[in-house]
């Protein structure tokens, strides 16, 4: 397989390079959406990458992905920074430039640990009492605004009274459900989650160009742009929720081809070529092999060529003329670089204008964990049956003997 490893892609900062090596990926899951998603993850994924000269690295938890259900799956985009589905709870639209706090708890006022009991005659007694506390988490709020905070993303729910002094200072509240976003919020804006409402130190508040609300297919989501840490978001557009979750899968796995891309940036020709081509090599060296061990390589073989069987039993083609077809090519020529042509039937090149490779890396531990779990299983010499689950039977009710 290594000498099929002959085209790699040339540069990892280049979003057609990369996009070109995606498109076989993405196509094998999203077929005739490739063009669009692979385009999209590409350019996350670069967005992602270091700064030049340093070699390109990537951390997979930077991409991250939404769901925005409505539109067809063309509208899907990329977008720097984080984009959240979760809208501001107060009237505060726009900030720039954003200092952030993060609290995993909820945005409301704060109620004493140790239990007590108020005693209130009347009304205006407990008017008083209200204001008092609502005149004290105001004050906290003032003091969070006096530490340069604009923008409060919380854990929990935000209280009515929680957005009205939000408001009055001119400060963002969103209210955050999902823990792992706070998570990644934290990390790529470089604040540091607190776990009770009060106001941050300076190494505690994370910064970012800005938080804007914008509107996506004509739904309204948060945008987070330009945070300490690089972080780029897919938005998918989808009809149905089955649809959406299909292609987040995609996604997270095309996001993890580029990462063994980036260790790794040679390819292989797919299709079945490489498969087709590992079978034509194991078969002329089967035949210089003399003895019973003829055989087992000429079987090994014959499997490698079930990988273009299936593949052209899946698109509705003759398996066996397909394989004849591609046996006769690759014995003729180990260098024809031919598979199995899904649309169009038959055989093609696939190193065409719309090349179709596949990833070496992957391939080869494919290939070699495949090897190694047949040999386990050859190994096997004995089959211990189990027994039944459960626990001892009851013995059967004796008849009364007359």
């Amino acid at each position: 397989m290594e000498d099929l490893a002959t085209i790699k892609v040339a540069d990892m900062r280049d979003v057609d390079a990369v996009t070109s090596a995606l498109l076989p990926v993405v196509a094998a899951k999203q077929y005739g959406h490739e063009d669009v998603l692979a385009r999209a993850i590409a350019e996350a994924c670069l967005y992602t990458f270091s700064e030049a000269p340093a070699a390109p690295k990537l951390d997979v938890d930077n991409i991250r992905t939404v769901r925005l259900l409505g539109g067809s799956i063309d509208q899907s985009r990329m977008m720097g920074g984080m984009v959240l589905p979760n809208l501001p709870a107060n009237d505060v639209l726009h900030v720039s430039p954003a200092r952030v706090l993060i609290l995993t708890c909820g945005l409301e006022a704060s109620s004493s640990e140790t239990k007590g009991t108020v005693l209130i005659r009347s009304a205006e007694e407990l008017t008083r009492f209200t204001r008092g506390e609502e005149q004290s988490f105001g004050d906290e709020i003032a003091a969070i605004a006096h530490t340069g905070v604009n923008v409060i993303f919380a854990g929990g729910s935000i209280s009515e009274i929680a957005r009205h002094y939000l408001s009055r200072e001119n400060m963002m509240g969103v209210s955050v459900g999902s823990k792992f976003d706070l998570r990644r919020l934290a990390k790529t804006a470089g604040a540091t989650a607190l776990v009770r409402v009060g106001p941050p130190t300076a190494e505690e508040i994370g910064e970012c160009s800005a938080v804007n609300v914008e509107e996506v297919g004509g739904k309204k989501v948060l945008v987070v742009e330009k945070m300490a840490g690089r972080v780029a978001t897919v938005v998918l557009r989808g009809a149905t929720e089955s649809l959406l979750e299909d292609c987040e899968r995609t996604v997270d796995e095309t996001v993890n081809t580029v990462k063994t891309l980036c260790g790794d940036p040679r390819l292989v020709p797919g299709a079945g070529a490489a498969e087709m081509a590992m079978a034509a090599k194991v078969a002329g060296f089967g035949g210089k092999v003399g003895g019973l061990e003829q055989y087992a390589v000429r079987k090994f073989a014959e499997a490698l060529e079930v990988f273009p069987r299936t593949l052209a039993e899946n698109a509705g083609q003759d398996a066996v003329r397909t394989v004849s077809l591609l046996r006769e090519r690759w014995m003729s020529d180990v260098k024809c670089g031919v598979g199995v042509d899904i649309e169009g039937g038959d055989v093609c090149d696939v190193m065409g204008e719309r090349p179709v490779l596949d990833v070496f890396a992957t391939k080869k531990n494919a290939m070699r964990l495949a090897v190694s779990a047949a040999l386990t299983i050859l190994k096997v010499d004995q089959i211990i049956m189990a027994k039944e689950a459960g626990g001892p039977k009851l013995r059967a009710p004796q008849k009364d003997v007359e």
